[in-house]
């Protein structure tokens, strides 16, 4: 046994021999204790499997890895890409206490999560993108007369609109939007998604128009795409903050900072609506982050952001909404892993 696979088989833990429950994933979910559930530092071991399944790095890759609602890694299986895959997923997954099947519209219990999957290619294209684009013109006041690298970019665009009191939310925000780019797009110009969010920041052509004031035939323009995520962001977090404080003003300035910076990110994906009803002291849909305010002391506010998402999954909240910070989060890392080496 190699080194690799001694480190996750000392992380598998003890598992059940039972059936598989009834009923789905995000009922499960809905019927889990606020209290006992989660335990600190969730957030974190999340972005650790996110991690190795984008990069391939401590994930052998012929393998899936199977983890739980904390982010354990409870189990490794043989990968074989064919179409028993997600039989054999099931399988394994009907022999863990609350297992549940996954199927192709559904999402399965234990999380799982193929080492040599497609996902790879786009989150090296993207974080070498960053890096590695080079980009010269000129949009509103940012001017770029000579080839300059899009990391470049995002600070001179972030501090120009500083300087102009067009932004004055954390700058946490701005460090995620980095990584934002290498999920989103990969860094592809042409991007279109399937709910037609377009370019390298994947925004909807209707906050193109109405937010950021773009005519239509400049939608993909790379700069100015970035100063429409940061416009974004800035609108979001106006919408958020007057819940926000009501909600959690009570924790410590840097962790509301922290905070209110992963929500906002997580509006970009979710819509500041929605995200705004879950923060909101008023609402019967804010009690799960009323709880999670009230015992701020015991988690990271990473932590109380995904547990927010995660125990409204199902409700207004898809899978892709549970890992959207998750992702950018394991992205920035991966950019900083590789700015060391520059």
């Amino acid at each position: 046994m190699n080194k690799l696979n001694q480190t996750l088989t000392a992380l598998i833990l003890t598992t059940s021999s039972q059936t598989a429950i009834s009923e789905n994933l995000p009922k499960q979910i809905q019927n889990l204790s606020l209290e006992t559930t989660l335990e600190p530092g969730v957030a974190q071991r999340w972005v650790q499997r996110r991690y190795q399944i984008q990069t391939g790095r401590n994930c052998p890759q012929d393998q899936h890895l199977f983890w739980n609602y904390n982010g354990h890694i409870l189990d490794t299986i043989p990968n074989n890409i064919n179409s028993s895959s997600q039989k054999k997923l099931d399988n394994y997954r009907i022999t863990y206490y609350n297992g549940i099947k996954g199927g192709k519209n559904s999402t399965g219990y234990p999380f799982a999560g193929n080492c040599s999957n497609k996902f790879q290619h786009k989150f090296e294209q993207g974080s070498d993108s960053y890096f590695q684009t080079y980009l010269k013109g000129t949009w509103n006041n940012h001017t770029f007369k000579t080839p300059t690298s899009i990391r470049e970019i995002f600070k001179t665009i972030t501090n120009n609109l500083r300087y102009n009191g067009e932004i004055t939310y954390p700058k946490q925000i701005d460090e995620y939007s980095l990584g934002q780019y290498v999920i989103e797009s990969g860094g592809e110009k042409k991007a279109k998604s399937s709910s037609k969010a377009l370019g390298i920041m994947q925004i909807l052509p209707e906050n193109l128009s109405k937010i950021c004031k773009i005519p239509n035939q400049y939608y993909y323009h790379r700069i100015a795409q970035i100063e429409c995520n940061k416009k974004i962001h800035q609108k979001n977090y106006k919408k958020l903050k007057p819940n926000f404080d009501d909600m959690f003003g009570h924790m410590p300035q840097k962790k509301q900072n922290e905070l209110i910076s992963l929500l906002t990110i997580q509006s970009y994906h979710t819509g500041p609506n929605r995200i705004n009803k879950l923060i909101d002291k008023d609402s019967i849909k804010g009690q799960i982050s009323q709880h999670f305010a009230n015992n701020h002391n015991k988690y990271s506010a990473a932590d109380i952001a995904f547990a927010i998402m995660f125990h409204n999954y199902g409700k207004s909240i898809k899978i892709q909404s549970l890992t959207y910070t998750i992702n950018v989060r394991s992205a920035l890392n991966e950019l900083k892993r590789k700015a060391k080496k520059q």
